[in-house]
């Protein structure tokens, strides 16, 4: 039995379409196994301390993860909010409270350049990060960049200007804090950008 042209175009077909679909698979495996984020339901930020504007989230951005070939975003789900030196409760992130809702946010950054051979060589690392009222296509009410060169792994604080918003006290807004990272290593599967939101009541 003879087998026509085009039936053996179409099984040509089935067989390559779910190679192409692996291979393009494997391709964003490998994209995307550099640079993770998540909100992790285990790690806490502060408020209130040093001061009761203060939101400090804690180490968020990890760079030095094997051999600085690999970023991780961890975004804090909880925050122990202090009446000065006093722990007065544990909320999650949309039960921050502050005086009149105004706020300033602080988070710490672990930079590093690529390790190769047991010795760490000099990368250039940018961080921004972003306050958007609302979700994350809102309007940006508070932004600030770190431009390091950074060989072995070292923190970094970055502290946005206070975002004010004078609310009546009970009354909350919703805010999305992005963080967008670049290492230029040559290698992009360690960038990104992700986000998280926060809502934000006077107190």
């Amino acid at each position: 039995m003879q087998v026509s042209d085009k039936e053996e175009d179409m099984k040509s077909r089935a067989f390559l379409g779910p190679v192409v679909l692996a291979l393009i698979a494997l391709a964003c495996g490998a994209a995307c196994a550099g640079w993770s984020c998540d909100t992790d339901g285990g790690k806490k930020g502060t408020v209130g301390r040093p001061n009761n504007l203060s939101i400090d989230m804690g180490t968020v951005l990890f760079a030095d993860i094997d051999n600085g070939e690999t970023t991780k975003v961890l975004w804090p789900a909880q925050y122990d909010h202090y009446n000065g030196a006093m722990l007065s409760g544990t909320r999650t992130r949309q039960q921050i409270v502050t005086p009149s809702g105004n706020f300033v946010l602080k988070l710490t950054v672990r930079l590093a350049g690529r390790k190769g051979f047991g010795v760490w060589t000099s990368k250039r690392n940018v961080v921004t990060v972003e306050i958007h009222k609302g979700d994350g296509s809102g309007p940006i009410v508070q932004q600030s960049t770190l431009d390091r060169s950074v060989g072995s792994p070292s923190n970094s604080t970055i502290e946005l200007p206070q975002v004010a918003a004078n609310l009546r006290t009970g009354s909350g807004q919703m805010y999305t804090v992005i963080l967008r990272y670049d290492k230029y290593d040559g290698n992009g599967s360690n960038d990104g950008w992700c986000g998280t939101s926060v809502t934000v009541s006077a107190g």
